[in-house]
């Protein structure tokens, strides 16, 4: 076993990556080749980097074998390996949906946790320990944190389709081998386009790969390219769905281009999006500004609109019913839609954001107070609502 092979066998390489700087002395490449060609001891090289490896050297290998960031899949597997007696299933996948983590960084989490713990687990330990890590490494960002999608609703989500029927049809989904399934997601901020694809996939029982401009975009010409490819490249390896998040960054109208890579980028998409044969779905708030040959190849282009007035009452006996000191209030169903009419035009997320607002704050709320609140996330958007009023 010879680890580092990049350390003898390596390109000219400048600093950052540049051709033509010679870093330090390399054996002849002449005597490397015949090494590669004449040795007869079973031989196994380990790399971090193939980028500065010679062409000629590699084609002599008998095999390349490329290990692959992990999934969500293994991930969870990795997690149940190294901490599975000491946290809860649902604790498993949150972090192997969260996190995206190699088995070494996974074992290294656990291991600091007990030291912390004094020989338990805990996981906001281990969550402080994984931010650690990846501020540490340039190019790694914190997880993000997903929002809980199990109470997702769709009936009482406003859309062009009929979202429940939608969902039925894509749970029983699988792919063929012949042409993938994809989605356009559009519409005004906060109508729940990203939780209807954690929804869908829940139901498919898939992970999600979700990916964002900020994953994707990079300051080096032809990276994003690389980074688009190997995203549908994951998710293609996990059967995962594949998730592109306010996805009009990455494929405006190439009409309106000024830059080269503004085309490849889009290039690089419909390439990825044509010889795709799973799920990739797609949100936009910009769906006017996406580029027509993108749009064309998307079976299935929803858009979500402002949720419809018995709707409006539904998120609110999901969300803030609850958190009512009087359930009386609640009960009086055309006081109730007559106030949160008057708020103005109410979306899923603004429900959500108030739920988070009043469980923070604690106590229980008149129904004028949570109105009050609803209508300030209106305002909040730049979108006046009436006064609120009884």
């Amino acid at each position: 076993l010879f680890d580092e092979l990049e350390d003898v066998a390596g390109g000219r390489q400048m600093p950052f990556g540049i051709p033509g700087f010679e870093p330090q002395a390399r054996p002849s490449k002449l005597w490397f080749n015949r090494l590669l060609e004449e040795n007869r001891v079973p031989t196994i090289w380990t790399t971090n980097e193939l980028g500065g490896v010679d062409p000629a050297l590699l084609r002599r290998f008998s095999f390349i074998v490329a290990f692959r960031p992990l999934g969500p899949g293994p991930r969870r597997a990795a997690w149940q390996r190294h901490a599975g007696k000491e946290l809860a299933g649902t604790e498993l996948d949150a972090l192997a949906q969260a996190h995206d983590v190699s088995p070494g960084e996974i074992g290294g989490a656990v291991t600091a946790a007990r030291l912390a713990g004094g020989g338990t687990v805990d996981r906001v330990a281990l969550e402080r320990i994984l931010a650690g890590v990846a501020d540490a490494q340039p190019g790694r960002k914190r997880a993000v944190v997903r929002r809980a999608g199990a109470d997702y609703r769709p009936e009482a989500v406003h859309a062009s389709t009929d979202l429940v029927a939608l969902a039925n049809r894509l749970a029983g989904w699988k792919p063929t081998g012949g042409v993938g399934l994809s989605l356009c997601l559009y519409g005004r901020s906060g109508t729940g386009k990203s939780e209807f694809v954690h929804h869908v996939a829940r139901r498919m029982g898939r992970p999600v790969v979700v990916r964002r401009p900020s994953d994707l975009e990079s300051k080096w010409l032809g990276e994003t390219e690389k980074n688009i490819a190997a995203a549908f490249a994951e998710a293609s390896a996990e059967e995962a769905v594949l998730l592109f998040d306010e996805v009009d960054s990455l494929v405006r109208d190439r009409r309106h281009a000024e830059r080269s890579w503004e085309l490849s980028q889009v290039n690089e998409f419909l390439q990825q999006l044509e010889a795709c044969r799973g799920f990739v779905a797609c949100t936009t708030n910009l769906f006017r500004e996406l580029d027509q040959a993108v749009l064309r190849r998307f079976t299935f282009k929803v858009e979500f609109l402002a949720p419809l007035a018995e709707q409006v009452l539904a998120l609110f006996d999901a969300h803030l019913a609850s958190k009512l000191a009087d359930p009386g209030e609640a009960a009086d169903r055309a006081r109730l839609a007559f106030a949160l009419r008057r708020a103005g035009v109410l979306v899923p997320g603004d429900f959500a954001v108030v739920s988070r607002k009043a469980a923070v704050m604690g106590g229980k709320w008149t129904l004028a107070a949570l109105v009050g609140e609803l209508a300030a996330e209106v305002r909040a958007r730049g979108e006046e609502g009436r006064a609120v009023g009884f």
